[in-house]
């Protein structure tokens, strides 16, 4: 069981964010803004944001960019092709999650780059089709 040493949220947070679709997917992912830079991986993603873990906090709040590593679907030595995906992000929610021993920030896109979220949508969909399919 997760253990929340620290929990902060963004008030103006929308509950029904709860029932959104969300897609397992562990692919690691960069934070970039002003002069911070976290590393970590994907938790789950939905179609307005994803969850991460990471080894550093940030604030509620935070703005910046994204970096999503989209890994191929056939090996690179078989002609697969390393995907990377740029979004702009906010930190709305920051839990340590005791059980990985990280935090999990939630992360919101904003003013995002439509055509960015569209192949990430697209990837989800391709290679989970079940689950990632009410994302559309």
């Amino acid at each position: 069981m997760d253990s929340v040493l620290a929990y902060a949220r963004d008030p103006n947070l929308d509950s029904n964010q709860k029932r959104i679709v969300r897609v397992p997917v562990r692919w690691r992912a960069a934070l970039v803004g002003g002069n911070l830079k976290r590393h970590g991986r994907s938790v789950n993603i939905a179609a307005g944001g994803m969850a991460m873990h990471c080894e550093h906090n940030l604030p509620v709040g935070w703005t910046g960019e994204l970096f999503l590593e989209v890994p191929p679907q056939m090996p690179v030595a078989q002609g697969g092709v390393m995907q990377f995906l740029q979004l702009e992000v906010r930190v709305i929610y920051a839990v340590h999650d005791g059980a990985s021993q990280c935090f999990r920030l939630g992360l919101q896109f904003t003013d995002t780059d439509k055509a960015a979220e569209t192949r990430l949508i697209d990837e989800l969909v391709k290679r989970y089709p079940s689950q990632a399919r009410a994302l559309r």
